[in-house]
């Protein structure tokens, strides 16, 4: 069992900090907490397209994801330090299409992003096995394999590759325009790009062939699905109540919790991640004051990313190259 670690109170936004071996559990929520990720196949086809390619894009390795009806969850790492220029163009991505998809054009996500680094293999494997039952926590569904919205789950059983399918706009335009007896869908259909998507394993199951690691996490995930299960006090909502649901509804309103900065199973390893997050912190804000005051160098520390700029201090060049243009 991990256990998450506050900063304290909010003193504004926290400073985005990454490594390249970090491994961070990162979420978001619809605004108002309305039913945007709804499942349905049109809805998770969509996620699915834009998460294979974005993850492409950035290098990022996922290792688990579940999208609720209205927040998701992933545990990821990315070594280019790109998680943020991942997230702002999945995120972004994603509400516009799902906007268009809906029918509306209004504020989509609750606020930012929200991300807590996972200090130790063991609470790597808590914070997955609690990804994938997202769906028996929320007393929706009694197994992860019969939430019918998008999740990793179908990876861990089969090992078959995810394949999402995206569109390429621009290219669905310059074939309508070469072609005058081209219908649309006939272009949308020549510009529709596949991607595949796989989960990386953990750290704890770095010396297992894949199928061995796979095993290991379906029986995890099991046997959390199965306490649930005996806890449990009232009866599953059921995937055919989610898949009534309207896009716009929303639950009752629930009480909030502050976001870990980190998850870790040992205190004195929290204390001292908090700690260290307090030193950068107060490096990154010597080096904005010296920055905004003209002073040369504002020496930014490493994984932070300075005011104005869009790639991390110290993230590597990739190689080889994202596949779409350098990053960023």
């Amino acid at each position: 069992m991990s256990y998450p670690l506050f900063l304290g109170p909010p003193m504004g936004r926290r400073i985005r900090i990454f490594t390249s071996d970090g491994i961070y559990f990162v979420t978001n929520r619809c605004h108002q907490r309305r039913f945007f990720f709804r499942p349905g196949k049109a809805v998770n086809d969509i996620i699915l397209g834009i998460l294979a390619r974005c993850a492409q894009q950035y290098g990022v390795e996922i290792f688990a994801f579940v999208f609720m009806s209205n927040h998701f969850h992933m545990l990821i790492r990315c070594p280019w330090l790109l998680i943020h220029r991942f997230m702002e163009q999945f995120q972004s991505q994603l509400a516009r299409a799902l906007n268009k998809h809906w029918g509306r054009s209004n504020s989509f996500y609750e606020g930012r992003y929200k991300d807590s680094v996972v200090l130790d293999d063991a609470s790597a494997v808590d914070k997955l096995v609690y990804t994938m039952c997202n769906p028996c926590e929320s007393d929706l569904v009694r197994h992860p394999k019969l939430w019918p919205g998008l999740s990793s789950w179908s990876y861990f059983v089969s090992g078959q590759p995810m394949v999402g399918r995206w569109v390429n706009k621009a290219e669905r335009r310059r074939l309508l325009r070469k072609y005058d007896d081209m219908s649309f869908e006939q272009a949308t259909d020549e510009a529709t790009e596949e991607y595949a998507l796989e989960m990386t394993p953990l750290p704890e199951f770095a010396g297992l062939d894949e199928q061995q690691w796979r095993d290991k996490m379906c029986r995890r995930v099991k046997e959390r699905a199965e306490q649930l299960a005996e806890e449990r006090t009232r009866p599953c909502v059921g995937a055919k109540k989610i898949l009534a649901q309207r896009f716009d509804d929303r639950p009752e309103p629930e009480q909030k919790s502050p976001q870990p900065v980190c998850h870790g199973a040992d205190a004195d390893e929290r204390r001292a991640y908090i700690e260290q997050v307090r030193r950068t912190t107060e490096r990154y804000r010597r080096a904005v004051h010296k920055w905004r005051g003209g002073q040369s160098p504002a020496d930014f520390p490493t994984g932070t990313i300075p005011p104005g700029h869009i790639r991390c201090v110290g993230a590597p060049v990739p190689d080889p190259p994202p596949p779409f243009g350098p990053p960023g």
